[in-house]
């Protein structure tokens, strides 16, 4: 487990896309084995990115394959080693899944177009990415789960590819996701390493797509609102709670795809207003917001940014003021970082 870093209770996992959740210590970061998970949920993939929510609780999505696939929705208590499942959805071929969404009553679960294929998972000894497959005409959809009663909603929407959420919100009876999306595969092609070694340029930059699930409808309305933003932060308190209205990203040059992501900014969600701190000649991936202790303004905060140009003897992580995206120190770490995909605060 690579990917990203959650907690259930007090007690820190990692995470990937395997229904494993490894412990850790958070000090040391040596790991301490699995968790000896003791229920029949019976899933082999599993969302990167789940959610803790204030009591502790871990909630995320996995799948069982076969020949109807069924995505489950589950909750992991704190001390706890049984899985509730809160909702199962099934369908004829899961859509990948890296992650998922929370408002306050429900979990918003989307359904991509990269489909699993649960006979190549099976008997051939592919790659993890190599056993789906694009499959447009099977559409996306986008799924609400009610926390309280498992109960589910859908909408259909265009094919589209999506890693991460910004945020999800409940506006009267209908709910908005904010997602960076993709309108192909070919993300997962780009991001090999031998076409970025040799500087080809992205076939498809992300975009935010803003989904509006209205009752009555069949189909999610869309709402674009800008492009070539991902990794996505938000105001650790606003997300699952209420709609925030600034998100922190790394965003690259929609005109030049060529380059990879080399600034990170402060998008305004209600206005577009985008703000940006950029370190000359390098490159930057997600910034981690760390908010100010105390502090109930959603900008109040900090974001690390971990960077590296050509001539970097180690990695250089920015200091950078979430409101006025201002510089305000630099770390020098002792060695190269790799870049991970996702990093986390532990206070």
């Amino acid at each position: 487990p690579a990917v990203v870093m959650s907690r259930v209770g007090a007690a820190w996992i990692a995470v990937t896309e395997t229904p494993t959740l490894t412990r850790f210590d958070p000090d040391t970061l040596e790991t301490t084995g699995p968790l000896p998970i003791e229920d029949d949920v019976g899933i082999q993939l599993m969302a990167a990115h789940g959610f803790t929510d204030d009591a502790g609780n871990y909630w995320n999505v996995g799948t069982r394959l076969g020949p109807k696939c069924d995505v489950k929705l589950f909750r992991l208590r704190p001390g706890s080693m049984r899985r509730d499942v809160i909702a199962s959805l099934r369908m004829r071929k899961a859509g990948y899944t890296h992650g998922f969404a929370m408002t306050a009553r429900h979990a918003i679960v989307w359904e991509t177009a990269m489909r699993a294929q649960a006979l190549s998972f099976r008997f051939s000894a592919k790659s993890y990415i190599r056993n789906f497959r694009w499959e447009p005409a099977s559409g996306s959809r986008l799924h609400a789960i009610s926390l309280a009663d498992g109960s589910v909603r859908s909408w259909d929407a265009p094919p589209m590819m999506c890693f991460h959420a910004i945020q999800a919100w409940e506006e009267g009876e209908a709910l908005v996701a904010e997602l960076c999306t993709y309108d192909d595969a070919s993300i997962l092609e780009d991001l090999r390493l031998a076409p970025l070694r040799q500087g080809q340029a992205q076939r498809c930059v992300p975009k935010l797509t803003r989904y509006w699930l209205e009752p009555g409808r069949g189909e999610a309305r869309i709402e674009p609102f800008g492009e070539a933003f991902e990794f996505p932060q938000v105001h650790p308190a606003r997300w699952g709670h209420a709609r925030a209205g600034m998100a922190w990203g790394a965003m690259l040059d929609a005109r030049d795809p060529s380059g990879f992501f080399d600034r990170t900014v402060r998008l305004d969600l209600r206005t577009g207003e985008c703000r940006q701190w950029r370190r000359e000649q390098a490159i930057q991936l997600e910034p981690l917001f760390v908010p100010r202790p105390g502090s109930s303004a959603e900008d109040d905060g900090v974001l690390l940014v971990p960077t590296l140009a050509d001539g970097d003897a180690a990695s250089v992580i920015g200091v950078i003021d979430a409101a006025s995206m201002d510089c305000l120190a630099q770390l020098h770490a002792p060695q190269v970082i790799p870049f991970g995909f996702h990093a986390a605060w532990a206070p």
